[in-house]
């Protein structure tokens, strides 16, 4: 009843909440139709998922969903060369795409090597051939800057991308995960070759930081997926922001 009270005095939370039932609704209803209209590839996507959930993979909600919708992207966009900034379950989109078009070339840096060992792996034992891809050891930088850390890697990618995909290096600290912190390497790419897509996975201070520094040459939309689970980021957990590079022609 006191809760009941409590939300009368705060009309705001009511709207809130009931937008959040029926965002929930329709996502659930998008989620089944995509099951229903392809069941192939959902088939071959949870065979890999099993494989990364048994090694120590993440397990998320609707974790299909979210590596269906990324192969989708890919095939709407048809980026020739790809980027990918730490490896795991996402990784599958990305060589199942390069297998399936032709000249596409696909990159995964991970500062771990037993993970990227482990996804490279994983994908192989599903039947998937990964010789269009390269698989690089990279190593994490951290510098503070007022308190705030800016994370990435060391290495250096003096060549051009259609596509970068931000998912790594990995936001932990002193092995404590901190998500203020920013991934920084989507600006020393850009400043070589700006990609025509951006892609961050959650990371929202790092979309943020992107929206401030090159929100000038991009577009920006979240994606329609988030968790449905009680972790939050900002109130939300969106899966993926996309940065589309607009057009100066």
């Amino acid at each position: 009843m006191k809760r009941i009270i409590r939300l009368f005095k705060d009309p705001h939370k009511i709207i809130t909440g009931v937008g959040l039932r029926l965002k929930r609704r329709k996502i659930k209803h998008l989620y089944a139709k995509s099951r229903r209209d392809n069941p192939d590839i959902y088939r071959d996507i949870n065979q890999v998922l099993h494989k990364f959930h048994s090694g120590g993979g993440y397990v998320r909600d609707m974790q299909d969903y979210k590596v269906y919708q990324l192969y989708e992207l890919l095939k709407d966009n048809r980026p020739l060369t790809t980027l990918e900034i730490g490896s795991g379950s996402s990784t599958y989109a990305f060589v199942r795409y390069a297998n399936e078009t032709h000249g596409v070339k696909h990159t995964i840096v991970d500062e771990s090597d037993k993970w990227l060992q482990n996804t490279k792996s994983v994908i192989e034992r599903s039947g998937v051939s990964t010789d269009n891809c390269r698989w690089m050891k990279g190593t994490k930088s951290i510098k503070w800057q007022e308190g705030f850390a800016e994370i990435c890697l060391k290495e250096n990618f003096n060549e051009a991308f259609d596509l970068v995909f931000i998912d790594g290096p990995t936001l932990k600290v002193d092995g404590v995960q901190n998500s203020r912190h920013i991934n920084t390497d989507i600006f020393k790419i850009f400043n070589y070759f700006p990609p025509k897509i951006i892609l961050v996975d959650i990371r929202m201070h790092t979309v943020n930081e992107i929206v401030r520094k090159l929100g000038q040459y991009y577009s920006v939309r979240e994606s329609h997926l988030f968790n449905l689970s009680n972790k939050q980021v900002n109130g939300k957990f969106n899966y993926f922001t996309v940065f589309q590079q607009i057009s100066t022609g």
